[in-house]
């Protein structure tokens, strides 16, 4: 027997102190996700433009791959830039997510005192 025209609404939540946590982690996932893609197209593009243009240059000169290892010279050292400067802004923004907690919590701490 089955319960036709029978549908279940879903519960209203209430807030409380782990959906706070739900929003920060979902907050943190989607700060983690705009990184990780912002810095794959920078990546690419930083190391595919030398590669490509040290063949292409290869190619119309007809030398052996000295152009080809100088782009890909090139890649490594804007990689490597790429790289640290994602990882500083990523320490610059936590230390920002940071400070505001903090500034958070002593506020909650001055009204309870």
């Amino acid at each position: 027997m089955s319960k036709t025209g029978v549908t279940k609404t879903p519960k209203s939540p209430t807030v409380t102190s782990g959906q706070q946590f739900d929003v920060e982690a979902l907050a943190a996932q989607s700060r983690f996700i705009t990184t990780a893609l912002g810095m794959g197209w920078r990546l690419a593009i930083t190391v595919l433009i030398p590669l490509i243009a040290g063949i292409k240059l290869d190619k119309h000169y007809g030398t052996s791959p000295s152009y080809t290892l100088t782009g890909f010279m090139l890649a490594l050292a804007g990689g490597a830039y790429v790289v640290w400067t994602t990882v500083k802004e990523v320490n610059a923004e936590t230390a920002e997510i940071d400070a505001e907690k903090a500034a958070k919590g002593a506020k909650k701490k001055d009204k309870k005192a």
